[in-house]
């Protein structure tokens, strides 16, 4: 339920503090908030203006260091911004906006997600609002234009209600995964460069890094994204027959980890030969993505390694895209179309599929039930 403002102003839905994606709500007089707009805003690959509603619109915001953003506008007299979380990007646009006469909601926060919305646009805002990376957030702004409530509103006509029901439920993962960081465990026998690896991914020094075996001795976690989707790498103990109580604490905790993890990532030193603590984590973990490390450096390992590993040098940088993508691949192997209808949190999905199951059993009645607590 939008509240119409006769003054123009913007508030933030987003929590304060530092975060991936700020979102801010214009609203109030059209003229003034779409003529701030059109000075501020240029759209990208397009010179058209204005913004219809419901459509998602990606560009610029200022000329001389424009921030990316992406806006959409959700009713006649408001405009969603979602841009970068870091403060520098806020006050530029904010300031922007004051500057040009749009004054700052005194109903900023979280907390402006009214308790009279329905259920459906009360979750979607809380999505959109911890939403980790634009990829993310773009996805589910296209929830939140009506996308989600056309979806759940088609299920209540009992023709369509299995077929419909049944499409949810196959991109359930995928839509509840939209707000959280997949994990990927970097793991190997100590010194194969797992932390190296991990600063070499994420573009900056990070972990600890010293030519000593048993360096990491718990995990070290690091949040990044791949290709616009969020993923926490995580720097593991080395696993190998450990000698001392902190050793095995580590490598107990190592394991844990692994057994956990959306994906795990062995390394491989190829400039040695193959040992015994790495056939042993090649066997337990058939399934994991293998990394040839060190391949800056003879290989010593050969046709020992399997066909599938990946040659990386976390010094000189090559095979990091190739490994990159090969993560990508394993963590979401299948993206949805755009304009593909995703629930987004397990509640929507649990009622779901109790709609379906009660449909199967010939109680429309409480389907329909079910799929208006979705959306009401």
């Amino acid at each position: 339920m939008t509240t119409r403002n006769v003054q123009p102003e913007f508030r933030m839905v987003t929590p304060h503090g530092r975060g991936a994606i700020a979102t801010i709500v214009l609203s109030g007089e059209d003229g003034i908030v779409i003529e701030a707009f059109n000075r501020h805003f240029r759209r990208a690959g397009s010179n058209q203006t204005g913004f219809p509603l419901n459509r998602i619109l990606y560009g610029t915001w200022g000329r001389q260091v424009p921030e990316d953003v992406v806006v959409c506008r959700t009713d006649e007299d408001c405009i969603e911004l979602h841009c970068h979380g870091g403060q520098a990007a806020i006050g530029r646009i904010t300031t922007d906006l004051e500057c040009f006469g749009i004054r700052r909601s005194e109903s900023d926060s979280v907390a402006c997600i009214a308790e009279d919305d329905t259920r459906l646009h009360r979750d979607l805002s809380r999505a959109l609002i911890n939403a980790p990376t634009f990829r993310t957030a773009e996805i589910l702004l296209q929830q939140s234009a009506g996308l989600l409530r056309s979806a759940l509103e088609d299920a209540l006509d009992s023709d369509r209600r299995v077929a419909r029901l049944e499409q949810l439920l196959l991109r359930a993962e995928f839509g509840v995964g939209l707000t959280r960081f997949r994990t990927v465990v970097l793991a190997g026998r100590p010194n194969v460069g797992k932390s190296s690896l991990m600063n070499a991914l994420a573009g900056f020094f990070r972990s600890i890094v010293f030519d000593e075996p048993g360096t990491t001795r718990d995990a070290v976690t690091l949040r990044t994204a791949f290709d616009g989707w969020p993923v926490e790498l995580i720097d593991t103990a080395g696993i190998h027959d450990a000698i001392s109580e902190v050793e095995r604490e580590g490598v107990s905790r190592a394991r844990e980890r692994m057994n956990t993890a959306d994906c795990v990532c062995i390394l491989i030193d190829r400039s040695e030969p193959l040992c015994r603590d790495d056939r042993e984590l090649l066997d337990a973990w058939p399934n994991a993505v293998v990394v040839a490390h060190k391949s800056d450096l003879a290989d010593i390992c050969g046709k020992d390694l399997p066909s599938t590993a990946l040659p990386v040098s976390s010094l000189t940088r090559d095979g990091i895209d190739a490994l990159v993508r090969e993560l990508v691949d394993t963590l979401i192997p299948d993206v949805p179309a755009p304009g593909t209808a995703l629930p987004i949190n397990a509640y929507q999905v649990d009622l779901i599929r109790q709609a379906l199951e009660a449909t199967r059993q010939g109680a429309d009645d409480i389907a329909v039930q079910l799929i208006r607590s979705c959306i009401e």
